[in-house]
């Protein structure tokens, strides 16, 4: 051990600078002898009454910290475990907490895998392989983050020095399904996840780590909810369709002024006078949570109609916390390391009953969709045979039209006169017809019924269903095309033969818009469609949409006779003689309404576990200690 001290050691001995071991000297509060120019020799017990008053070095490293030992007020790491109370150095539980949101959506990730794929199919270009690799990271990378903080939390030798790199990785997991959720235009998990990377982000930025003295776990819920009412609120007003509860969009679209009103009223008013210091001491944050929690639980509920099992688990899970939250101040106990065990072990618990409670769901919804799926194909099925049948029936008496010597005179003669009139006798004995029209050799139009003048003379040589018919001498069928009179059509051309020779055509265009209203009231109350191969409509519930483009992903699933989208179930069929596809759609959502009753049931459920859970534990006398 030195006696002496130059003045850059007693400065290092003392923690300070060199200049403040210059200014005692200077001031004789330390004695020293000279000896050279600037030199010093200081005794060490001129030094030792500085010792305790100095101040500790900025540069000084933290002392590694483990899940039983936290950061006390005066800022030193506790050696031993001495209790942890509400809202003192309570911060690890929020950490737990994104641990349970990242593992638990990995989970879910999992469970809705067939989903996710298809999710990703629709914004990403990538293939069957690409799919399932790129899938299996995001399951993977949710789940690997959750653990890291468990294992963070729990196994604290092992990741000792590695907090930021956990806390990274998350923020980067966070990010991703941020991401995901934009893409897929899941704008409710997009809120969560946002502003949950957001907290955190912010968390690295402040430097806080796993047991950090000025963190509070409560005020760090409070930003994450405020955060994710501000985003919700200002969707809404941007887009009502954002908004969970249908009903109220109406209303919404029409008062957004009211709304911003209401919205800020019992949403993000509440949270921010949580942080009130007042509110605190008046307990009125007892009352103020569970008022949340039942707001925020029944949002999640509604979602969870259209299966939103994300939304859904993090929302319970936060409220699973907030229960935590309220039992641990009401009791205003201080926690020992085995009550941290016996509350972790009832985090795990409960988050568990939740998981069971949302499988329980998903499979009663995946029952439901198979059995609707079965149903749908049934009915569509009918009803396109239906639909076949009425095209078969109009094709054989035409073909029979075609054969008649009249018809032939007709066209051989090019009377207008007697055109219009055998084209009138054929429309009025058949049903369904949009137009008659008998062309000659040439492809001019000779007669049309109901009278068009815009069609009579008009030549449609250049027409491929034309010009089909007079090659292969075989009834031909053209693509959905827009006609001369501005209307939507598909037309079946019907040669007239005579002598086996070509002498003219007989067209018909069927009435879609009259067949698409007739056959919805057969479709069970199911919307009935048909698209041709060109993807474009033929038959649609809104008969202004005949003749618009169809979405790529209904044209790229026709192969399938039954799929199951992101939001709805689709069955298909086909109608031969007119070359169009038909299907018929049913709402996802609407389909698990049905079940709104057992989400509520496992919804309470749950929060009850949850309480019976940490009401078994507070009580305990030899587990709490008054602070």
């Amino acid at each position: 051990m030195k006696k002496y001290f130059t003045v850059k050691d007693a400065s290092k001995f003392l923690g300070v600078s060199t200049n403040t071991v210059y200014k005692y000297l200077k001031e004789k509060k330390v004695k020293s002898k000279r000896i050279g120019r600037g030199r010093f020799k200081i005794p060490r017990s001129e030094l030792l009454p500085f010792v305790d008053l100095s101040p500790k070095p900025r540069s000084a490293p933290r002392p590694s910290r483990s899940f039983f030992s936290f950061v006390g007020k005066s800022g030193k790491t506790l050696t031993s475990f001495k209790g942890a109370s509400y809202d003192v150095q309570d911060f690890v539980f929020f950490r737990l907490f994104v641990g349970f949101i990242l593992f638990g959506a990995g989970v879910v990730f999992l469970l809705i895998k067939s989903r996710l794929v298809l999710m990703l199919s629709q914004s990403t270009n990538l293939g069957e392989f690409g799919l399932l690799v790129w899938s299996g990271t995001i399951i993977l990378s949710n789940l690997l983050a959750g653990a890291l903080i468990f294992g963070e939390i729990l196994l604290p030798a092992i990741f000792k020095r590695r907090g930021h790199l956990v806390q990274i990785f998350s923020v980067l997991v966070l990010a991703l399904n941020s991401h995901l959720a934009f893409s897929f235009e899941q704008i409710e998990p997009l809120f969560l996840f946002g502003s949950l990377f957001i907290v955190v982000l912010s968390q690295i930025v402040r430097g806080y780590t796993l047991y950090e003295e000025k963190g509070s776990f409560e005020k760090e819920f409070i930003y994450l909810a405020i955060l994710s009412s501000i985003m919700l609120g200002v969707a809404t007003l941007y887009n009502p369709e954002f908004f969970p509860f249908i009903k109220l969009r109406p209303f919404i679209a029409a008062h957004k002024g009211w709304f911003s009103i209401l919205w800020t009223s019992i949403s993000i008013l509440p949270l921010m006078a949580l942080t009130l210091p007042q509110v605190k001491k008046s307990n009125l944050d007892l009352v103020i949570w569970p008022i949340l929690i039942f707001w925020a639980v029944a949002i999640s509920t509604t979602l969870s109609v259209e299966g939103k099992w994300m939304v859904y688990y993090c929302v319970y899970v936060y409220s699973i916390f907030i229960i935590f939250l309220i039992f641990w101040k009401r009791s205003a106990k201080k926690l020992s390391a085995k009550d941290t065990l016996s509350i972790s072990f009832a985090f795990f618990w409960s988050v568990f009953v939740l998981a069971l409670g949302i499988f329980s769901i998903a499979l009663s919804q995946n029952i439901q969709v198979n059995n609707e799926l079965k149903r749908m194909q049934v009915v569509h099925s009918e009803v396109t045979r239906d639909l076949n049948y009425l095209v078969e029936t109009l094709d054989r008496r035409l073909i029979a039209e075609t054969n008649k010597s009249r018809v032939s005179e007709i066209v051989l003669s090019r009377s207008e006169v007697a055109a219009i009139s055998e084209a009138k006798a054929v429309y009025e004995k058949t049903q369904n017809l949009r137009r008659i029209v008998l062309l000659d050799a040439d492809g001019i139009a000779l007669g049309a019924y109901p009278r068009e003048s815009l069609l009579q003379g008009t030549n449609f040589s250049s027409r491929e269903h034309f010009q089909a018919a007079r090659i292969t001498l075989k009834p031909q069928t053209s693509k959905l095309y827009t006609s001369v009179t501005g209307d939507p059509i598909v037309a079946r051309s019907y040669p007239v033969i005579k002598n086996n020779r070509f002498i003219g055509v007989i067209v018909f265009g069927p009435d879609l818009p009259g067949i698409s209203v007739e056959y919805q009231n057969r479709n069970g109350g199911l919307p009935f469609y048909a698209f041709d191969s060109n993807g474009k409509y033929v038959l649609h519930p809104d008969t202004t949409k005949i003749g618009t483009s169809v979405d790529p992903t209904i044209v790229v699933d026709r192969e399938e006779k039954g799929i199951q989208g992101v939001r709805v179930l689709r069955v298909y069929d086909s109608v031969g003689l007119l070359g169009i596809t038909t299907y018929s759609e049913s709402s996802l959502s609407a389909l698990f309404r049905g079940l709104m009753g057992l989400n509520v049931i496992v919804g309470v459920l749950v929060l009850a576990n949850t309480i019976l859970a940490f009401r078994f534990i507070f009580p305990l006398p030899k587990k709490w200690e008054k602070i």
